[in-house]
């Protein structure tokens, strides 16, 4: 059935085979209606979740640049803790799980990794392959 309001010129109906509508008759313009409403509803509904999939994926991407800078910082997440000042769980925690890290941990983390957080939160600034001494002494 297509989407919206079913509109057949006068003497016009149709009969579906499969759901046994008949649209001649008040039940079968009801259900009629009733089936396009819910394929409405349900198709809305599929686009709102992929938006909010979408949203949340675009949100997260920062904790995916931290892991990237992380992982290709050559250390261990103990060592990187360590010159960060936090907690080793909780950097683990911050990259591999939904945990939020406060705006201080977040910077001493960028620092630690000699990346700005401009980079982390929204891939602005320093890339993770280019530290500040290759910016400041390009001949090395």
């Amino acid at each position: 059935m297509s989407r919206g309001k079913l509109h057949y010129p006068k003497g016009v109906s149709r009969k579906t085979l499969e759901e046994a509508i008949d649209t001649s008759t008040p039940a079968g313009r009801l259900m009629s209606s009733v089936i396009v409403a819910i394929r409405e509803f349900e198709r809305e509904l599929m686009i709102e979740l992929q938006r909010e999939g979408v949203a949340k994926a675009e949100g997260n991407a920062w904790r995916e640049r931290l892991a990237a800078v992380a992982d290709g910082d050559g250390r261990s997440l103990r060592k990187i803790s360590l010159d960060a000042g936090v907690a080793e769980n909780y950097l683990w925690e911050i990259i591999n799980k939904d945990k939020q890290p406060s705006a201080l941990h977040l910077r001493a983390l960028c620092a630690s990794l000699d990346v700005s957080m401009d980079y982390i939160m929204d891939g602005r600034g320093l890339p993770p392959d280019r530290t500040r001494q290759e910016i400041t002494d390009p001949q090395s």
